[in-house]
């Protein structure tokens, strides 16, 4: 029997957590070679912070996983989805993540509402903020994200697949396809198609690519990481493109194609890409290794990117952009196979 740590916020959360907690018996030790084996919401809800953890079916979570996650999250290639109403903390399928966590195999379809008079709150659809080190691999995210926060100064940093890196993260062979809306009275709020924010910690994004449409009225926007802040810890973003349509209601510069760039003194940029179709800078800052080209360039880069990684659209399932290797295998291919038996 797994023991839930779920550190509720309201009453009607606590409540819940303790049902959950009563009535559900996972499969399973938490060992990776007998992990606890995730079949439902409730399942998901009291799976243990800790240990390793498995995906057995689609499944749909209406709340946040509430403690702070440190295991090993394996989805299997199930998709979940999520439908979220919030209005306090940080929010995502994982509200936020410590040192040890690891997440992947798991695509998120989002319908995530937040609405909050608090201020910096990181809201995603996977993870809303990676406060100890972070592994992230063969994610994605899909749906929308709609952030309304009201009062004086309110900020919020929100993005596709994490909302704020206040902590080492790596992110890599993913994507996010989420549209996001933010309407926020916090000009520090900071909005990404990858990343909300970032902090100076060290943070790699390799192999992965936004293509959602980012609408804001204040703050920095961008279409793959929303706010970059790097003066002594590293950052390197590399083989990474962003497609889609980004706007900022109170100001034009603030709103990129691929990073908005606050201090990049650490910070890589190795063949990362914007829209420049849709628009009209990549980033704010000049730096080497990002660019802004065409929507049919884009759709021509899978040999630049990396053919070990990336596919061209095949299936028609990202609008000619280049996919990644692991979201489609051809029913139809064939393979040779030469055997060597010795003796003869």
């Amino acid at each position: 029997s797994a023991e839930i740590a779920w550190a509720a916020e309201d009453e009607a959360d606590q409540s819940q957590a303790v049902a959950y907690a009563s009535t559900v018996t996972l499969s399973g030790s938490g060992t990776e070679e007998d992990p606890y084996l995730i079949g439902s919401a409730e399942d998901f809800a009291a799976m243990p912070s800790s240990g390793y953890s498995k995906l057995t079916a689609a499944i749909e979570v209406n709340q946040p996983y509430k403690s702070t996650f440190r295991g090993n999250f394996d989805g299997n290639g199930y998709t979940v989805t999520l439908k979220l109403n919030v209005t306090s903390g940080n929010a995502g399928l994982f509200a936020e993540t410590e040192s040890g966590a690891v997440i992947h195999d798991v695509i998120v379809d989002a319908d995530v509402v937040y609405s909050t008079t608090t201020s910096s709150n990181g809201i995603a659809a996977l993870v809303g903020k990676t406060s100890g080190t972070t592994t992230i691999e063969r994610c994605g995210s899909i749906g929308t994200i709609n952030v309304t926060a009201t009062g004086s100064y309110k900020s919020e940093y929100i993005g596709g697949i994490i909302g704020y890196c206040s902590d080492t993260t790596v992110l890599r062979n993913s994507f996010s396809k989420c549209d996001i809306s933010a309407t926020v009275t916090g000009s520090s709020t900071a909005v990404g198609g990858l990343i909300g924010k970032t902090s100076n910690s060290n943070l790699s994004v390799e192999n992965c690519y936004a293509t959602g449409n980012l609408e804001v009225n204040t703050g920095s926007t961008a279409g793959a990481i929303g706010y970059v802040t790097s003066s002594w810890a590293p950052h390197t973003y590399k083989n990474c493109y962003a497609t889609g349509k980004v706007s900022v209601a109170s100001s034009a510069n603030n709103a990129v194609g691929f990073a908005y760039i606050y201090n990049a003194s650490k910070a890589t940029f190795e063949n990362c890409y914007s829209n420049s179709s849709v628009n009209s800078k990549a980033t704010n800052k000049t730096v080497e290794g990002l660019i802004g080209i065409t929507s049919e360039e884009l759709k021509n880069l899978t040999d630049a990117l990396g053919k070990d990684v990336f596919q061209p659209d095949t299936p028609d399932i990202n609008n000619g952009y280049p996919i990644l290797s692991w979201q489609y295998t051809d029913p139809d291919a064939t393979c040779s196979i030469t055997f060597n038996v010795m003796p003869k």
